[in-house]
């Protein structure tokens, strides 16, 4: 754990149900809005388990704050064409806009 959450973060969290299921979804709301856990929301609202489903979430079931995220496929593809190395291997962009999701 890095810290407290607060809203806009991704968290993994334990499943309020069954603590063996891990769920990676954006803190809504918390504590400091005067919920007594964590309103948990996914970024695909149309299609999400989350907590308009599940309810609030315990600070003891809250596993930690994503503090990285390693794009995959596309989101990879996109930002590699974008980046280029100069010699002593720093990151060079090039002026294209990186854009996924």
């Amino acid at each position: 754990r890095w810290g407290t959450p607060h809203a806009g973060d991704i968290v993994c969290a334990k499943m309020p149900w069954n603590k063996d299921i891990i769920v990676v979804k954006r803190v809504a709301a918390g504590p400091e809005e005067g919920l007594d856990g964590y309103y948990l929301l996914g970024d695909n609202a149309d299609n999400s388990l989350d907590s308009r489903a599940f309810g609030v979430v315990s600070q003891e079931d809250i596993i930690g704050t994503l503090v990285l995220h390693i794009p995959t496929g596309r989101a990879l593809s996109a930002i590699s064409s974008a980046v280029h190395w100069d010699q002593s291997h720093q990151p060079l962009f090039s002026q294209a806009s990186v854009q996924y999701g």
